[in-house]
């Protein structure tokens, strides 16, 4: 396990805040990360898809190559799609 500063990156690649991991801090980590999003609109998800959208974003912070990668997790669709209803 490596610690990035107050993030921990296990064997697997997977990225953790260090310590309790409260929901604040995965929040206030994103909003380091990624400053245009708000803390408005975070505070809509839960902690899990949060803590998955902050390992998708310690993950694009690392250089492009062989040695970077990223695993989509199960749980998420690699391809969603929607569709309209025709309005009369």
């Amino acid at each position: 396990m490596v610690a990035i500063g107050t993030m921990t990156r296990d064997e697997s690649g997977s990225t953790t805040p260090a310590g309790d991991g409260s929901r604040e801090q995965v929040i206030d980590w994103i909003l380091t990360l990624n400053p245009t999003a708000s803390r408005a609109f975070l505070d809509r998800f839960e902690a899990r898809p949060l803590a998955m959208y902050l390992d998708h974003l310690m993950a694009a912070q690392s250089p492009r190559g062989r040695s970077a990668r990223w695993v989509r997790p199960n749980e998420t669709p690699a391809i969603v799609g929607g569709s309209t209803r025709d309005e009369d």
